[in-house]
């Protein structure tokens, strides 16, 4: 009997123990649902923050383009002025009129604007590469 009585008091200990356990049970079946939740979103949020940071370097890209881009139309309009010059320094030799000392007065002062321009060209992309470069730090 002593042993029925046993039996007895384990089946209600484990009766006992399975209520308390169940709760538990339950309560981490819970947590997992948001840690899993947590998870999707976290990686949902990681895979928004790396399209803008995606998107951002694209307009990088674009941005470099666009002051190459100007940055050959300087050299060019360079080049243009030092030709310019050079058929200048020809006429300075050579004129012997008041008409042409007349073209060659306007041409110095086209080619002193032309200058200015350049001038104001480089100054302003070297201050957008200053804030580009800044900006990719």
């Amino acid at each position: 009997m002593k042993e029925n009585g046993s039996v007895k008091k384990v089946e209600e200990l484990g009766k006992e123990f399975m209520e308390m356990v169940e709760p538990l049970k339950k309560d981490l079946e819970e947590i997992k649902r948001t840690c899993e939740k947590l998870e999707q979103r976290s990686a949902e949020l990681q895979a928004g923050i790396t399209l803008t940071d995606m998107e951002e370097f694209q307009r990088s890209l674009t941005r470099v383009s666009e002051l190459a881009g100007r940055s050959r139309v300087v050299l060019s309009a360079s080049a243009i002025l030092m030709s310019s010059i050079d058929v200048l320094l020809l006429l300075i030799r050579v004129t012997a009129t008041p008409e042409d000392d007349d073209k060659l007065r306007n041409s110095i002062i086209q080619s002193a604007d032309c200058f200015q321009m350049i001038i104001g060209d480089c100054e302003k992309m070297k201050e957008e590469l200053k804030d580009f470069s800044v900006k990719l730090t």
